[in-house]
């Protein structure tokens, strides 16, 4: 049996109480775009619609383009994975069996998703590039960090990031869509169903990649760097992407193919920053040709608490707690080092505290 085509979906779609089989989606109206017909964002994988309930409430119908005999059990066991763990960056969803109608008579499998409002990464750069907002950029440099530190801490791999599955909201936090290719560690080990989208993944990322927690560390790299590397200059928006077509975020498949002819690469790589010439050399020159495990973790490359770290474990709690300060403490802080934190901030208490008490017996 051949799968439908999208525009099947989208002509049921039209009727939402025929082509639904829940009685809550019945009662919604899909978006519709200018032509008066369902209107259709479409990815690798699958088309989204837009249900607008009575209420006014929100979801994202996602309907498969392609048939995959594994896709059911792995979104189960995602599912069943994340349902206990509360993750900022990623939304509720639910996979639904023979759930929408479509012209041949038969039902077919959708997910639901919480309806994300915002732009796509793309967009949102574009448009922060023009207004030169380096500050925005350099915001959601930030927020990418500690997007890309909670799915590490959770054991979580997107499996396809890349800018049309992060949508920037109009608060400026950034949250993760389209979950076809995320693994759990009841998955970990298998071999991944997609490959992701050049050049955000490795590019020794196949078929046979199995999948693992670590999958996602080549593409936080990649986003992280050109986020960074805007943040400083938004000007290289336009010599990068906009003078070349280019339809990424700063990077073509060219430039990590012969990083020494690219304009982009070589610019960096004298950048005033030495985040970003360090990012650079190591992404271009040893990460992307070697193996697709040897990749650090952005984490561990640019840890704004890497010199606190070292402090805290040499027992240099004074100066610790002055570093500290100058970040505002460490409502960031990664929560392996909270502990160690506290202890140093009790510590410069007490010899505070006992300092005074000297200063006064003493006077």
């Amino acid at each position: 049996m051949s799968w439908p085509a999208p525009s099947q979906f989208s002509i049921m779609l039209q009727q939402p109480q025929i082509a639904f089989r829940d009685i809550q989606l019945q009662q919604c109206k899909i978006e519709r775009n200018e032509l008066n017909l369902p209107r259709p964002w479409a990815g690798a994988f699958a088309v989204v619609y837009k249900a607008i309930y009575p209420n006014r409430a929100l979801q994202a119908v996602r309907v498969f383009s392609t048939e995959s005999p594994e896709r059911r059990e792995r979104y189960f066991r995602t599912y069943e994975y994340l349902k206990g763990r509360k993750m900022k960056c990623l939304v509720n969803f639910q996979y639904l069996d023979d759930s929408i109608r479509c012209t041949d008579g038969r039902w077919y499998p959708i997910i639901l998703m919480d309806w994300v409002e915002g732009d796509t990464l793309f967009k949102w750069v574009n448009k922060k590039c023009s207004e030169r907002n380096g500050a925005a950029l350099s915001a959601a440099a930030d927020c990418w960090l500690s997007l890309t530190r909670e799915l590490t801490e959770a054991q979580v791999a997107h499996g396809d990031l890349q800018h049309n599955n992060i949508i920037v909201t109009p608060e400026g936090r950034l949250k993760l869509v389209d979950y076809d290719c995320m693994s759990v560690p009841g998955l970990f080990g298998r071999r991944n169903l997609e490959i992701g989208v050049q050049p955000y993944q490795h590019p020794k990322r196949g078929q046979n990649t199995l999948l693992s927690p670590e999958l996602d560390r080549y593409s936080t790299i990649v986003i992280y760097l050109g986020l960074k590397a805007l943040s400083l200059d938004p000007s290289l928006w336009d010599r990068a992407v906009l003078q070349t077509g280019n339809d990424k975020i700063l990077f073509r498949v060219e430039d990590f193919q012969n990083p020494q002819q690219s304009a982009t690469v070589q610019t960096l790589l004298k950048f005033p920053n030495d985040t970003v010439r360090m990012l650079t050399s190591e992404l271009f020159y040893r990460f992307a040709t070697g193996p697709l495990e040897a990749v650090p973790s952005l984490w561990d490359l640019v840890n704004p608490y890497k010199e606190i770290e070292a402090l805290l474990k040499a027992g240099d709690y004074s100066r610790a707690v002055e570093a500290l300060n100058q970040r505002g403490r460490f409502l960031d802080a990664p929560d392996y080092l909270k502990p160690a934190i506290q202890k140093a901030y009790r510590r410069r208490h007490y010899e505070q505290g006992a300092a005074r008490r000297s200063a006064s017996s003493s006077g």
